[in-house]
C-alpha cells in the first residue's frame, strides 16, 4: 500500500510539473514583432495581414506612421496603435497617421510632453484611455466624426489644450477625460 501511494505521489507531481510546464509555454508566446523605418510593429493578424504600432521609445521628431509596412516580403496594414506605443517619450513632437488607423490603444501617447501636432485621420473610431494624458505641449485637436465615445482620461493633464474640436459622433465622454486642462 505505501508503494501505491508513493507512485500515485510522483504520478500528481508529474501532471503538476506537466501543466505548469504547459502554462509556461503558452504564456511565454509572443505576438510575432518586427521594426520597419524605426518603428516597432506587431501582428495583430496573420490572415488579413494587419498590424499596430508597438512600444517605440527611441523615436523622435516628427513622425510618419506608414499605411503599409513590410516583415521581409510580407506587407501588413497599420492599423493602430498600440498601448504605451510612444508612452514617456519625451522626443516626439510631431505625428501623422494613415487613413488606415482606426484604434488609438490605451495611452498610446501618455507623457508625450514634447508633442505639439497630430492629425487623427477620419478612419479613426475608437480613443480609449488616457491615450493623450500628460501630453503637455498640445494645444489643439480635432476629433473624427467616427470617434462616438473617449476613454477615461483621453486629455487629461495636457495643460496646453486649449482647442478642441469634437466631431458629430460623439456619443460619450470618459470620466476625467479634460482633467487639468487648464488652458
Amino acid at each position: 500500500k505505501l508503494t501505491q501511494n508513493i507512485l500515485a505521489m510522483n504520478y500528481y507531481r508529474l501532471l503538476i510539473l506537466f501543466g505548469m510546464m504547459l502554462g509556461l509555454s503558452l504564456y511565454s508566446y509572443s505576438t510575432p514583432s518586427f521594426t520597419y523605418e524605426g518603428l516597432n510593429y506587431e501582428v495583430i493578424s496573420e490572415e488579413d495581414f494587419t498590424c499596430r504600432v508597438a512600444s517605440t521609445p527611441n523615436a523622435s521628431g516628427n513622425i510618419n506612421v506608414p499605411q503599409c509596412v513590410y516583415d521581409g516580403n510580407v506587407q501588413y496594414t497599420v492599423t493602430e496603435i498600440g498601448e504605451n506605443a510612444f508612452k514617456g517619450n519625451e522626443a516626439i513632437t510631431e505625428v501623422r497617421l494613415p487613413s488606415s488607423v482606426t484604434t488609438l490603444d490605451r495611452k498610446c501617447f501618455h507623457g508625450c510632453s514634447s508633442l505639439e501636432v497630430i492629425n487623427l485621420p477620419s478612419s479613426v473610431s475608437l480613443i480609449q484611455d488616457a491615450a493623450f494624458s500628460g501630453c503637455t505641449s498640445l494645444r489643439s485637436i480635432e476629433i473624427p466624426d467616427a470617434v462616438s465615445e473617449f476613454g477615461f482620461g483621453v486629455f487629461g493633464d495636457c495643460t496646453s489644450l486649449s482647442s478642441v474640436t469634437l466631431g458629430q459622433g460623439l456619443q460619450s465622454i470618459g470620466y476625467n477625460c479634460f482633467e487639468n486642462c487648464i488652458s
